[in-house]
């Protein structure tokens, strides 16, 4: 399974990326991007992964 993460925090891909390795052996992180910008360019000129990951958090009242 190849794997686009797609995160501003790096400490949260990171985790990600730790947790990933431990579920899913066999996954290929192809990249993490910390923009939407480069999520996009990235997006533009690779041919696609088989799932993204993008976190975010909300804060809420």
């Amino acid at each position: 399974m190849k794997i686009l993460i797609v995160e501003d925090e790096p400490l949260a891909a990171a985790q990600l990326t730790a947790n990933i390795a431990v579920l899913k052996p066999g996954a290929q992180i192809l990249a993490v991007c910390d923009t939407v910008r480069s999520a996009v360019n990235w997006l533009q000129n690779n041919p696609a992964p088989d799932l993204s990951f993008s976190i975010s958090s909300w804060a809420t009242d």
